[in-house]
């Protein structure tokens, strides 16, 4: 092997250990990057320099794509000085392209079902700068089957067969802890199948998954509606209520509040 090889692998590792140490530090203290931004000119100039160095596919390398890139590694930044960590300028280029991988494996494996690729690009920011491509692999976790469609139901869609958007919708709305906010919505769906008042729902998973991922807040209200005598008639037909539910991971709809204002101060 020869020395730039070499030289390059090992930048690399350091760049992914560099990485996990911010992360690891930044689980543990609990902060996050929402709030206004407090680069400096020059980070903010360094950052613009290693994002020109940054070649993207061609999926994704247009305006839009070049300014996800930037917000990206401007979060990333934020998180770095909202943790007292400073990140060493020999390993930036490095990071800016690791972080920008990371983004990419995102982005294919949450398409959050969005039509274009910038819209699915933005909406792996979050998760990337938190998570790296960590929770990934939670779509394969037998901690989380249970929250897999088909649940057992007959798949007559392909499209529905697909849909994962417990995974989709912990990716976008709880990037810091995606995984801490599925386990929380796997414990209401438990209550929920003990709870007498629900007890017509209790053989359909898929209701009271959609109840906790969707409306934790407000169960009592949005399963109430759906028992009530002028919808029970949909409760009984799968199709009907996995099209509903699909709506939500559609189009914006899981848009977290804030994003688009935290997406501007990063900007």
């Amino acid at each position: 092997m020869n020395t730039t090889v070499t030289d390059a692998t090992s930048d690399k590792l350091a760049a992914k250990l560099f990485m996990e140490k911010v992360r690891a530090k930044n689980a543990e203290s609990g902060k996050n990057i929402s709030g206004k931004h407090s680069l400096t000119k020059k980070r903010r100039r360094s950052i613009e320099q290693a994002a020109q160095n940054i070649s993207l596919s061609d999926e994704f390398n247009d305006d839009s794509g070049h300014k996800t890139i930037l917000r990206l590694l401007k979060g990333f930044e934020e998180l770095c000085r909202r943790n007292k960590i400073e990140i060493p300028e020999e390993l930036r280029e490095q990071l800016s392209a690791t972080l920008t991988e990371e983004l990419i494996t995102n982005a294919r494996t949450f398409t959050f079902r969005r039509k274009t690729a910038d819209k699915t690009f933005q909406r792996g920011v979050h998760l990337t700068i938190y998570q790296g491509t960590t929770f990934c692999s939670a779509l394969d976790e037998k901690e989380f089957e249970c929250l897999r469609y088909p649940y057992g139901l007959p798949v007559t869609n392909k499209q529905i067969g697909e849909l994962l958007y417990p995974f989709h919708n912990a990716a976008i709305r709880h990037a810091p802890d995606p995984r801490g906010f599925l386990r929380k919505a796997i414990r209401i769906v438990e209550e929920l199948k003990q709870d007498y008042r629900y007890t017509r729902l209790h053989d359909k998973p898929h209701i009271l998954i959609a109840a906790a991922i969707y409306y934790p807040k407000k169960l009592d209200e949005y399963l109430r509606d759906i028992i009530s005598e002028n919808t029970m008639d949909a409760v009984n037909e799968e199709e009907k209520i996995l099209v509903e539910i699909m709506k939500h991971s559609r189009d914006g709809a899981i848009l977290p509040d804030g994003e688009d204002e935290l997406f501007a101060e990063i900007a």
